[in-house]
């Protein structure tokens, strides 16, 4: 009877009881089912097109050859990259990620699904299924990649301000791999027949703490990122940009204000249809 019990409670469907607390914590869940925007969002739901990572000249909906597959996504649709084009969607950052504020921790998580096989899929170059920030990819930004040539790794970047981890403006190339804000994975689990959970957590950012980043996937830790970090944002310039020279899917995107727990990233990874419980 003992193990019965024991098994009942750590049921993905009994885990739900913090549901309150998620709800709370949630700023962004894009599903990619009926519509490319967000079903729920703090800000603004639509998503949008452009083809300039400083988001210039964005357009409303899907552009070029990224297309919404009715079905065939982690849960219901999902974002199809048909081909490395010169569009990529991205949802506004403003409400719908969390910003960072002068003398308070800044957090958060961010969780997706994916389904490539990058050796074969990606066209050579670096591929970045996500990167947010209101400046560039090496100015207070975060984001995924994979890097340019076969064999590829997948790493987490977390740049803070860059006056502030490159304080000599030193060229990158002569920058060791130590002292770049970088946490990699070369045994890739990806595959074009199954789809594959990444997310991030962050916490402690902007404080006089070390902070803390973890790449995680398939519910699991992968890597760490410690060290200080500063950020500084103007929140109306922030974009959440996704599949930037990508090709493969993309599905199941959620955003929360505080880094998940070990079981919520679990139950995130096992049940990822419960987001929208959240909310409906």
């Amino acid at each position: 009877m003992r193990y019965l019990i024991l098994f009942i409670l750590t049921t993905p469907a009994l885990a739900q009881s913090n549901t309150a607390a998620l709800k709370e914590a949630l700023l962004l869940h894009a599903p990619f089912d009926d519509s490319a925007n967000a079903n729920f969002a703090r800000g603004d739901k639509k998503l949008y097109s452009t083809k300039s990572t400083k988001l210039a000249n964005p357009v409303s909906g899907l552009q070029g050859d990224v297309k919404l597959l009715a079905d065939g996504g982690r849960t219901g649709g999902c974002l199809h990259y048909t081909k490395k084009g010169k569009w990529f969607p991205f949802f506004k950052g403003e409400g719908n990620f969390p910003m960072p504020t002068d003398g308070k921790p800044f957090a958060g998580t961010v969780s997706f699904w994916m389904k490539l096989d990058p050796a074969k899929d990606l066209e050579p170059g670096f591929v970045d299924p996500i990167q947010i920030t209101d400046k560039k990819w090496n100015d207070a930004a975060f984001f995924l990649d994979f890097t340019k040539e076969n064999p590829r790794q997948f790493r987490l970047g977390c740049y803070s301000n860059y006056n502030f981890w490159n304080p000599q403006s030193q060229k990158y190339d002569a920058i060791p791999d130590s002292k770049r804000p970088l946490g990699a994975v070369s045994d890739l689990p990806f595959s074009s027949e199954q789809w594959t959970h990444v997310a991030f957590t962050w916490d402690q950012f902007n404080t006089r703490s070390v902070g803390h980043a973890t790449l995680w996937i398939n519910g699991k830790q992968t890597n760490e990122i410690d060290r200080t970090q500063r950020f500084t944002w103007e929140p109306s310039k922030v974009g959440i940009m996704l599949g930037i020279a990508y090709v493969g899917q993309i599905d199941e995107l959620s955003i929360f204000n505080r880094p998940l727990t070990d079981g919520e990233m679990r139950m995130l990874f096992e049940t990822p249809d419960w987001l929208g419980a959240l909310y409906k």
